[in-house]
């Protein structure tokens, strides 16, 4: 709070994430939030208290459950990368919508978190061998044999 929008700014902060992290260290200074309630609260609470703050959506409540406070059960059911990877790793025609990718995961639940890494990583890969397989497509292209 003790910072003006304007240092924010120099710093490479946007106008309105300078409004979200304003509206974010209120809600601390006025006692709507504070770090040993946050600690102990469901991940309902989380997101509804948290997505109380301006700039704050489901999608960030899930990631700062998982890499700040290091829970291991969280599935941000609308994170693109997880859905990508639940479609590819269980041959899905599309992509799953809440319902299904809590059913299609509950067989990992314990270790969702977990989960997510992989279905990120399964992603990449997917995207580096799709990538490679082009590259060896346009391989003769680039470089004709005589």
């Amino acid at each position: 709070m003790s910072l003006t929008a304007s240092q924010l700014r120099e710093v490479g902060v946007s106008g309105r994430k300078v409004g979200y992290l304003h509206d974010l260290a209120g809600n601390f200074r006025d006692g709507l939030l504070s770090d040993s309630e946050i600690l102990e609260m469901n991940e309902e609470a989380l997101l509804e208290r948290l997505t109380a703050v301006k700039g704050i959506g489901v999608w960030s409540v899930h990631m700062f459950m998982m890499f700040s406070m290091h829970r291991p059960d969280v599935l941000p059911v609308g994170d693109l990368g997880v859905r990508k990877g639940v479609k590819s790793l269980y041959g899905l025609k599309g992509l799953p919508k809440v319902a299904g990718m809590v059913k299609v995961c509950e067989k990992w639940w314990s270790y969702l978190s977990v989960g997510d890494w992989y279905m990120w990583k399964l992603v990449d890969a997917n995207v580096a061998a799709g990538k490679a397989a082009a590259d060896e497509e346009a391989l003769p292209l680039l470089c004709p044999s005589t």
